[in-house]
């Protein structure tokens, strides 16, 4: 699960739900999305599926930036999830495309590779299954 701080990284393996800030509730992602991506988090890790994770806070939206396995320090993340706080709609890029964008995390979710298949260089597999 994950603690969502007001700051510019937190490495995501890092990040228990409770004590401390809560910017849950401010218009970024919900508690519900934190433990929803807490839950997909710990999946992917655990099928070697994702490398590091940055959960990311800004003025304009919350970021979670996923980086493949075997990714060096320079590159880019290879999946990253927004919740743009002022519309409250989420977005998720895959490389450099975004696949789905929607006003619940429920409705982008599907867009994400089974880990079934085998990903295009520059692409993040991730499993499905969870919900907002």
């Amino acid at each position: 699960m994950f603690k969502l701080h007001n700051v510019d990284h937190i490495p995501v393996d890092r990040i228990p739900i409770t004590d401390g800030p809560a910017l849950a509730a401010s218009d970024g992602f919900t508690t519900a999305d934190l433990i929803a991506l807490g839950d997909i988090h710990a999946m992917a890790i655990a099928r070697h599926l994702w490398g590091r994770s940055q959960l990311v806070a800004n003025a304009f939206a919350h970021y979670l930036a996923v980086w493949r396995p075997e990714a060096g320090a320079t590159e880019p993340p290879a999946l990253v999830l927004a919740r743009f706080k002022k519309t409250g709609t989420y977005l998720l890029s895959i490389g450099t495309t975004v696949v789905a964008s929607g006003r619940r995390l429920s409705t982008v979710l599907p867009a994400l590779p089974s880990g079934t298949e085998q990903p295009r260089s520059g692409e993040c597999s991730m499993p499905l299954g969870a919900s907002d």
